[in-house]
């Protein structure tokens, strides 16, 4: 089954599509699948399948979970890794506010791998081996890279696997409609996409006189700072409620998130 997105609508120069309702993939040896549009043209970029299929790797194995075949010149920030003795091409996790432009490595879904495609989350059955970072680890993104004409873009998609790689959701997606500009991951222009994975979802951030708030209740976990060109400014582990000296942090608008476990939450703060 291939399904289409919709919701879409535009923030500024930033095109996003909200998928609804979520759509759920589960691997089974009839693929199912969800095409991904990025500017609604009617010309997918690429397209999220689950699959499980039997093969041989020394001894005949069944591999299933989610991956993403890439059309055209889209290619995906990815990386060669290994499972048993063979070679598959696994998508980098992606966390909120990280910088998608030309300086990381893409691979397309054309690179040779046991597994077809870029793997998302992938299980070898009779050894219990996976592969990918997605797996049982919240709501994360992959950064895409691909062509409109002759211009690139940049975009991500959000998207969550789950334990053994049994299933996979597609959430939502967007890209940076002015050609060449990076992109940040969950950025909608005005804000960033929510993440409900736990606590991290009721902690408050804001900022005033000179100091950053963070009002966590008992919850310990890593904050981090990042200005609009993804650019790490302050990295620290706070425990509970702080409030914290930003004295050196020039007037503008920087990225604070707050990870606890799998969960993260990223706000545009004003720092005056």
């Amino acid at each position: 089954m291939l399904s289409m997105s919709i919701g879409q609508f535009v923030l500024s120069q930033i095109i996003y599509t909200d998928v609804t309702p979520d759509d759920t993939l589960v691997p089974d040896y009839v693929s199912d699948s969800h095409l991904i549009d990025f500017n609604g043209d009617l010309t997918p970029e690429l397209v999220i399948f689950s699959s499980k299929q039997d093969t041989v790797i020394t001894l005949p194995v069944t591999i299933s979970g989610l991956a993403i075949s890439t059309f055209g010149n889209t290619e995906i920030i990815a990386q060669i890794s290994t499972i048993g003795n063979e070679d598959v091409v696994i998508a980098d996790t992606l966390s909120h506010g990280y910088l998608i432009d030309g300086s990381s490595a893409y691979l397309s879904s054309a690179t040779p791998s046991v597994f077809p495609g870029v793997g998302l989350g992938i299980k070898i059955d009779i050894v219990s081996l996976t592969a990918g970072d997605f797996i049982d680890n919240g709501n994360l993104f992959f950064g895409v890279k691909f062509e409109l004409g002759t211009n690139i873009h940049y975009g991500w998609v959000q998207v969550k696997i789950a334990t053994d790689a049994s299933s996979g959701i597609i959430y939502d997606f967007a890209y940076q409609s002015i050609a060449d500009s990076s992109i940040l991951a969950g950025n909608v222009e005005d804000g960033f996409v929510s993440i409900s994975n736990g606590n991290s979802e009721e902690v408050v951030i804001y900022a005033a006189n000179k100091k950053l708030h963070v009002i966590t209740g008992k919850d310990s976990g890593s904050l981090v700072i990042h200005n609009l060109l993804g650019k790490q400014l302050i990295s620290t582990t706070i425990n509970g409620n702080i409030s914290l000296d930003i004295n050196d942090l020039s007037k503008g608008i920087y990225l604070v998130s707050f990870a606890n476990g799998t969960s993260t939450i990223t706000k545009k703060v004003y720092i005056e």
